[in-house]
């Protein structure tokens, strides 16, 4: 699968599910510029897809689902990675073994790179609509967590494997951080 077949995958599992949710919060053909909310949500369901990618990269290493074939957590029984393209272009499979083993690779580290640029692009995309409802803007809380996790792989180098992407992001300055997104309705 490439980055642009992740990205038709993105819009149709995650944006669909975000939909769904406006749909529910009875905000979805409530205000005057639907059209920009719908292309923020699209843009934002894109960003939490490639976000979980990379958050499953040590999932799929340790099972030994990185290879040639993608598709996001293991559906119809393929197996899992990285899009075929960056596979490609940063000759990830010459390092398959290594990073079976939970070893992080230069190749691998420019991959991780490139995908996460390609996520925090439509995150920024989707942050850049300003006029978006209250409503529609509490949906997008769910990408506190996303994007926390996005800033520390940045922190770490890009290393999909280091112990601090390893622990989950729960706690005090977490909530705090979301607290705070909720109280001035930003994301």
């Amino acid at each position: 699968m490439s980055q642009l077949e992740l990205e038709e995958y993105a819009e149709n599992t995650q944006t669909f599910l975000l939909y769904l949710v406006m749909e529910i919060l009875d905000c979805a053909y409530a205000t005057k510029s639907t059209s920009e909310h719908f292309i923020a949500v699209s843009h934002f369901g894109t960003f939490l897809q490639f976000a979980m990618l990379l958050k499953a990269i040590p999932w799929a290493a340790a099972n030994g689902f990185i290879g040639v074939l993608f598709l996001f957590f293991c559906l119809f029984l393929k197996k899992c990675g990285l899009p075929d393209d960056v596979s490609s272009e940063f000759k990830l499979w010459q390092e398959e073994e290594a990073i079976l083993k939970g070893k992080c690779t230069d190749n691998l580290k420019l991959a991780v790179e490139h995908v996460t640029g390609k996520a925090l692009t439509h995150l920024s995309a989707a942050k850049n609509f300003k006029h978006l409802d209250s409503t529609v803007k509490s949906i997008f809380l769910t990408g506190v967590g996303p994007e926390r996790f996005l800033h520390t792989l940045q922190k770490c180098g890009f290393d999909p494997f280091h112990k601090k992407l390893l622990k989950r992001d729960t706690g005090l300055s977490f909530r705090a951080a979301l607290a705070w997104k909720a109280f001035r309705s930003e994301f």
